[in-house]
């Protein structure tokens, strides 16, 4: 098959027509800036706060990025560079969450909240970074695929029972949050359950089940409860940085020390149950 053939396939795939999925595009490019402008109307301060926490994080990694030097601690090495992935991380979360893709955003959440629990088991020593990453490599002993997963398993597993399920600072008000927040994460993520039981309550409810994206005040507040749950802690340690942090008089250390002035504010005025218990999450998983 010659390009021309394969092209001609794709034509009559695509249904015909000059531009291949230009009714599907612009359709859904539609859809999204529907519901751009309905939560910029409805919840026009989330989606502020959501483009200030871009911007700062943006400005962060370019901060700390032109003090990275030989002489820094693995620690703080592997601390950066797992902020540099989280940015773009969460750049895609907040771009999707604005957009209406709100399990999709939660996918992603999931993600963000693994690394600041991450982050924080590397800071209390409760795992190394050796183990984080498949274990101490010897010299003519090749580990399998399989042992290096079962080995960073074992070590996620390590860090959420330390810091989390057997953490007796934490009440079990706080650990309820966490598992609820773990829940939503996972249905959202595991064969699109959540996405599934919305569509089916939908339909119950005599309801059309939208193709594209579309504004659902509900889905808009849990879907954003559950980044904030993710990126408040994660935010929270940028403080284990400190080699790279600039001096306490530097202008960062303000517009940082508002930003989470603004997670807790916002947490408090929150109407949802997993919300509310993580100011005690962030205060005695990340901070202490």
């Amino acid at each position: 098959m010659d390009k021309t053939q394969y092209e001609k396939l794709l034509a009559e795939i695509g249904g015909g027509g000059k531009q291949i999925g230009l009714e599907c595009h612009e359709s859904q490019l539609q859809a999204e800036n529907d519901v751009t402008a309905a939560i910029e109307r409805e919840f026009g301060m989330l989606l502020l706060f959501g483009d200030a926490l871009k911007q700062f994080y943006v400005d962060t990694i370019r901060e700390f990025s032109s003090k990275l030097s030989p002489v820094n601690s693995q620690m703080t090495m592997v601390c950066f560079h797992w902020h540099v992935v989280s940015c773009t991380r969460y750049r895609a979360a907040f771009d999707l969450w604005k957009k209406g893709y709100y399990f999709e955003a939660a996918t992603l959440s999931r993600t963000l909240w693994e690394t600041a629990l991450t982050l924080a088991g590397l800071k209390k020593g409760v795992v190394t970074i050796e183990v984080m990453f498949g274990g101490k490599i010897e010299d003519g002993i090749k580990k399998s695929a399989d042992e290096i997963i079962s080995l960073i398993k074992k070590a996620d597993n390590a860090i959420q029972s330390d810091l989390i399920w057997k953490n007796q600072e934490l009440s079990a008000d706080a650990r309820s949050a966490v598992n609820l927040l773990q829940q939503m994460m996972n249905q959202a993520t595991h064969k699109s359950n959540l996405a599934i039981a919305s569509n089916l309550s939908k339909q119950l409810k005599g309801e059309n089940i939208p193709i594209f994206t579309r504004f659902d005040s509900q889905l808009v507040g849990m879907s954003w409860n559950i980044l904030q749950c993710s990126m408040w802690p994660l935010i929270t340690t940028m403080a284990y940085l400190e080699q790279l942090c600039p001096h306490d008089k530097h202008i960062w250390n303000n517009r940082y020390e508002k930003l989470l002035a603004v997670f807790d504010e916002t947490n408090k005025s929150s109407s949802i149950e997993t919300a509310r218990g993580f100011r005690e999450v962030v205060q005695t998983v990340f901070v202490r």
